[in-house]
């Protein structure tokens, strides 16, 4: 069927990172018949899914992108696409004019703010700003690896430590420890103390 409408913009949503620029193009099924990224310019025309309506998207972004390595998010029926940008780093808005598009909208389904995206990374970054100074350790990474050092010396400890059934079985035997040893002696002692041997006070009496 032959085109008897004047093209009209789509909808066009975006989101972004500091690498990447999100872009949605809302027209279901769209047929495309051009489609060109060059630097900071973004080209795309093409058809409804019954070919009676056309579309265009004439771009210009805030800063240049790779449009070589773009990639096209297929599980859609909307035209989703990928693209890197040139230099990483986040962008104030979409486009170089700041002017209002009214068909241009946020992508808040896929939007993160620059903190949130920072929060996204590994956990081995934030190790690395936490400040192991505070414990008494070097700062960085290295406090880090110090922390776990001494985590396995306390299992190195543990594993030098007797059942405790064998400190029982010890003391039994009278194999035990030196101080084992004193606390059983002082126990006898306190017993002998408790009570006067019987001929001393026999003694004490005739006198």
């Amino acid at each position: 069927m032959a085109v008897d409408k004047a093209p009209k913009h789509p909808m066009v949503l975006w989101a972004q990172r500091s690498g990447l620029v999100y872009l949605t193009i809302e027209v279901g099924d769209m047929k495309v018949e051009e489609f060109k990224i060059d630097g900071e310019k973004f080209y795309l025309k093409g058809t409804d899914v019954t070919g009676s309506q056309s579309y265009v998207v004439d771009l210009e972004f805030f800063d240049k992108v790779n449009g070589e390595e773009k990639r096209q998010i297929p599980t859609s029926r909307h035209l989703e696409l990928v693209i890197p940008k040139e230099e990483t780093k986040w962008w104030p808005r979409l486009l170089k004019n700041s002017a209002k598009v009214a068909w241009i909208k946020i992508d808040f389904n896929k939007w993160k703010d620059e903190d949130e995206e920072h929060d996204e990374e590994g956990g081995d970054a934030k190790f690395d700003n936490f400040d192991f100074s505070s414990l008494g350790l070097p700062s960085g990474s290295a406090g880090m690896n110090n922390f776990e050092d001494d985590l396995g010396d306390l299992s190195d400890d543990e594993e030098d430590m007797p059942p405790l059934e064998d400190a029982d079985e010890a003391k039994a035997n009278g194999t035990g420890s030196a101080e084992d040893k004193g606390e059983q002696e002082a126990d006898v002692n306190k017993s002998g103390d408790a009570k006067e041997p019987e001929e001393t006070k026999t003694e004490t009496a005739h006198a």
